[in-house]
């Protein structure tokens, strides 16, 4: 039997990343339970993760105690999420919104996981409400990193056998139609830069940025919308 970590550990001030706030208040921490530690990523800069901070927040992780990171689900090179790593010890529990937001490569979300588990780190997924240390957990957890890797490869496929198409058919380069601004937003993802999309889409960096700025005016006002309801 692992033995629980500490109710308490001060914060670590080697951190680079910033600080989360969140209107709901921290839950008290329970002595004996595991230490539980947060981790959220949005894919872009204009996305929010505010609803994934609140979630973790309410499930008793400490604000202070979350790790953020903006940037693609391809690979796991992230600042943030190295700084989580390095917070973590033997009993602690990584708590996720979903499981998407550790990666989107069923290879390295399996990898992770494992060590983490290997290292005494339990896992916690939010909107699976199971965790790593159960057979039932693992198993599941496999499926969904299998599931969220082909959802992320359909996407592509389809965006690029799209543009194959209507290349075949003469129309290449700044067509509104031809580069939606989904199609747009998802090679970004892949890519992580605007040269790297555009080179990947064929289509010029000025399409692209044209595509990411609908994109945000697209969230800023879906978000207005939804704080709306929530003031209604």
């Amino acid at each position: 039997m692992r033995t629980p970590a500490k109710p308490h550990r001060p914060h670590r001030k080697s951190r680079i990343v910033p600080v989360l706030t969140c209107d709901i208040p921290n839950k008290p921490q329970v002595e004996g339970e595991p230490f539980m530690v947060g981790y959220v990523r949005v894919s872009m800069d204009d996305q929010s993760n505010k609803r994934q901070v609140e979630e973790l927040v309410m499930a008793g992780v400490g604000v202070e105690d979350i790790y953020s990171d903006v940037g693609t689900g391809a690979n796991m090179d992230r600042p943030g999420w190295e700084l989580c790593l390095k917070k973590l010890q033997p009993g602690d529990v990584l708590v996720l919104h979903a499981l998407d937001r550790l990666s989107r490569n069923t290879v390295d979300t399996l990898t992770a996981v494992k060590e983490l588990n290997d290292r005494g780190v339990t896992v916690r997924i939010l909107t699976m409400d199971f965790n790593s240390q159960t057979p039932l957990g693992r198993f599941l957890m496999t499926i969904a990193a299998g599931f969220a890797q082909l959802e992320r490869e359909t996407i592509l496929e389809r965006t690029m056998h799209g543009l194959a198409r209507a290349r075949e058919r003469g129309k290449v380069g700044g067509s509104p139609k031809m580069y939606t601004d989904e199609a747009i937003g998802e090679a970004y993802k892949l890519a992580g830069t605007i040269p790297k999309t555009a080179k990947k889409l064929g289509c010029s960096e000025i399409t692209v940025k044209r595509g990411l700025a609908s994109l945000k005016a697209k969230a800023a006002e879906a978000e207005k919308r939804e704080e709306a309801q929530t003031n209604e």
